[in-house]
């Protein structure tokens, strides 16, 4: 069964978080969970979930809150599951010199690295990590795919390929990338989804991709509401 998480706004009208939509095999229905936490310290801004499936069984999530107890920075902190729905905080994954959040970890052989933004800028902060649970700086800057600025969002592993998905900014289409070592980019041919003002509203944005039981694709990504 395929998991969605999403940042939700007030979590039974308390702090900020995120909750779990469990699928139907096929994606065509959803519901939805508040996600059950354990060992997160009190307070803890806890949203912009990025989740990764583990080699030995179970998935670890990272979470953008703040970098400690009364600071006003944001940093990204992780925590474990076995089943998806229930969490153990682990602890302060990265952390810069200034805010960054709404992290994207993959694996690439048995480097992990992760992409987060800068503050409120479009440009990436890239670390990397041998256990995936505390990340070292590695870059800053933007990645960019035809001298356009893109926002890397969620990685997924296709035919033994790590594929990043990204949008660009407004947000008029998605598109994934191929990496080979996780710092260089090579773009797929086509878009994989265009923005259709019959359908979505002002942008597409945070594209995540899963691969359901019967073999095929399925994304969710954000749009706005009219």
């Amino acid at each position: 069964m395929p998991l969605l998480y999403t940042t939700a706004h007030q979590v039974n009208g308390r702090q900020d978080g995120f909750v779990v939509s469990i699928g139907t095999a096929d994606g065509s229905s959803w519901r939805h969970c508040q996600a059950s936490l354990k060992g997160f310290p009190a307070g803890l801004l806890r949203v912009d979930p990025d989740v990764v499936a583990l080699t030995g069984g179970g998935y670890r999530i990272y979470l953008t809150g703040t970098a400690s107890s009364g600071s006003s920075r944001i940093a990204i902190h992780y925590a474990d599951s076995t089943d998806g729905p229930t969490w153990t905080h682990g602890g302060l994954a990265f952390e810069y010199s200034e805010s960054i959040l709404d992290s994207v970890t993959f694996r690439v052989g048995a480097t992990w690295h992760m992409y987060v933004l800068s503050g409120t800028s479009t440009d990436m902060v890239h670390g990397i990590s041998s256990d995936g649970r505390t990340f070292a700086f590695v870059g800053k800057g933007p990645v960019l795919l035809n001298c356009q600025k893109v926002v890397l969002s969620q990685a997924i592993g296709i035919g033994g390929q790590v594929r990043v998905f990204a949008f660009a900014p407004p947000g008029s289409w998605i598109r994934s990338l191929i990496t080979t070592d996780g710092t260089n980019w090579t773009p797929d041919a086509q878009s994989a989804l265009a923005f259709d003002s019959s359908v979505e509203y002002k942008f597409i944005r945070d594209p995540a991709v899963v691969q359901l039981a019967n073999g095929t694709y399925f994304m969710a990504y954000a749009t706005p509401i009219p």
